[in-house]
């Protein structure tokens, strides 16, 4: 145990808390509690949060973190470059994402085909609802216009035998050029 953590460790006490109770209060998880009482600051993912979490204990508890740390600066883990260290990688990172490059410096073609993806997906649909309506609309008024074309061509046709006798024959315009045809040739 260090003079630290005994400090915290009995301001705790004296509040009536318990290592569960002060984990409530400082969302810090119970184990990092533990080893800021027992000066193991090796367990701590770093120096930086070493330094945040005896900050927080010790304003949980109403010890005054400055003159804590002041107190006990031998003890506390020192922490200036690895916080400029945390925000420059910090800074980095953030800035990865947005330039996605590959080995030679370009950017990477794959990420450019995922960033047109949607651009392409939502043309091909629209042109897909152009056809769909072009159809209904085009191609089924032309179905009407085959179907008046058809319904012209089937013409009342009389035709007269040698007999004297008239029958009425419905038929296609091509049939009824035949019996012409036929008919002609009967009175030549």
């Amino acid at each position: 145990m260090t003079e630290l953590g005994d400090k915290l460790k009995a301001a705790r006490r004296e509040k009536g808390l318990s290592l569960d109770d002060l984990q409530q209060i400082t969302k810090i998880q119970k184990r990092y509690l533990v080893a800021i009482e027992e000066g193991n600051y090796s367990v701590m993912p770093g120096k930086f949060y070493t330094r945040a979490f005896i900050k927080q204990y010790a304003e949980a508890v109403d010890v005054d973190s400055t003159q804590l740390f002041a107190e006990f600066e031998s003890e506390v883990p020192e922490s200036q470059q690895e916080v400029v260290d945390q925000e420059q990688s910090r800074a980095q990172k953030k800035a990865a994402p947005l330039t996605t490059h590959s080995v030679g410096g370009q950017s990477s073609s794959r990420s450019r085909f995922f960033d047109i993806l949607p651009k392409v997906l939502i043309a091909v649909f629209i042109l897909f609802i152009l056809f769909i309506i072009w159809y209904f609309v085009f191609a089924k008024s032309n179905d009407g216009a085959v179907e008046t074309q058809n319904n012209n061509s089937n013409q009342t046709v009389q035709v007269k035998d040698d007999t004297g006798s008239s029958t009425k024959k419905s038929d296609d315009s091509s049939d009824a050029a035949a019996k012409k045809k036929a008919e002609e040739t009967k009175s030549s």
